[in-house]
């Protein structure tokens, strides 16, 4: 009996202590999902006075489901930049989902910090991606340049990138938890 009621007093502390954790690295970080609507998000991407926008699409590609997409566009005095992915030439994200399967294996949320809006993407890792497997997070900052000729002016950039231990079915698992995001890509000291 002595031992049940300890257990059960260790066991709501590590309960109350891990929620509290949780809780005072979201509002330490300050992090917070950024919801899109379907259609013209307005967003400040660039500057905090910026009037940019991401578009949030669906993608039918006569599948049994069709694909999310976002592509994000700056404006310039000229106009609107588009923002390519990294190492890609391609300006669009997409989710993507095994076929003929609920189980998203790769989706993007954009996350607000401290230091402002970040891109995160998840990516199932592993041998057999119908199997609960580790998740690849990798937190993007969006970067000007106006350095090289024939280079976008904005693109995203890799600021940290980590693969989790644990092992999930599906990436939303992660990425849609304020709490869980809190906890792997943390806010960095400026």
């Amino acid at each position: 009996m002595f031992l049940l009621t300890n257990a059960r007093r260790v066991l709501a502390a590590l309960l109350f202590y891990s929620g509290t954790t949780i809780a005072a690295c979201q509002s330490a970080a300050g992090l917070s999902l950024v919801p899109l609507q379907p259609g013209v998000n307005n967003l400040s991407l660039a500057h905090p006075t910026s009037a940019d926008f991401a578009v949030l699409a669906t993608f039918e590609n006569n599948t049994s489901h069709p694909n999310r997409s976002l592509s994000f566009y700056i404006k310039t005095p000229d106009g609107y930049s588009l923002v390519p992915l990294p190492n890609s030439d391609a300006f669009i994200w997409f989710d993507y989902r095994i076929a003929a399967s609920r189980q998203k294996i790769f989706d993007f949320q954009l996350v607000r910090y401290p230091q402002g809006l970040r891109l995160i993407t998840a990516e199932k890792v592993g041998e057999d991606l119908t199997d609960a497997q580790p998740i690849k997070l990798q937190r993007y900052v969006l970067q000007e340049s106006h350095d090289d000729p024939g280079v976008p002016l904005y693109t995203w950039h890799e600021e940290k990138s980590i693969v989790t231990t644990q092992s999930y079915e599906d990436v939303d698992s992660v990425l849609t938890d304020s709490a869980a995001l809190c906890t792997l890509l943390p806010a960095e000291a400026p």
